[in-house]
């Protein structure tokens, strides 16, 4: 334990406070292992644009049904985070490693107009870092109905 100025209670504060944040530290980094392991075991490794039979037309590498379960276990991660008291935590351990991964895919594709994947980080994280948070607090409110139900 930590002692300043001779009071107890100070430095169990500072202590207490250095303990929340290692762990919330720990939190953030298992959320963002999860949400690399995501994209990288959903998405595929390559997005350029798959050609077909006719010059003119090209289908997207990465599929709606991809897009959809990278969301669910985004909001998965979100949820359970802030169910588990730690409702800030999948802004720094969801949201920033979803937008980082989708910012590097996007910007090492192959194909015309790769240099416009800033406007769509813009625009995806004007719904991820949204959906997220309020994924987080969703999960808040049940983690805290939950408790006060069985008497925690």
């Amino acid at each position: 334990m930590i002692r300043l100025s001779g009071s107890p209670l100070k430095g169990w504060l500072i202590v207490s406070t250095l303990q929340q944040w290692a762990q919330d530290l720990m939190v953030v980094c298992a959320l963002a292992a999860a949400t690399l392991a995501a994209g990288l075991l959903v998405l595929p490794s390559d997005w350029t644009d798959v050609p077909t039979s006719d010059p003119a037309v090209y289908l997207d590498a990465v599929q709606p049904w991809q897009w959809a379960v990278a969301g669910v276990v985004m909001v998965l991660l979100s949820a359970g985070s802030g169910a588990a008291g730690h409702a800030a935590a999948p802004v720094a351990g969801v949201a920033v490693p979803a937008l980082a991964f989708w910012c590097y895919r996007a910007a090492t594709v192959g194909w015309s107009g790769v240099n416009l994947w800033p406007i769509g980080a813009f625009f995806l994280a004007l719904a991820v870092v949204p959906g997220v948070v309020i994924s987080a607090q969703f999960g808040r409110l049940l983690g805290a109905k939950r408790r006060v139900t069985s008497g925690r």
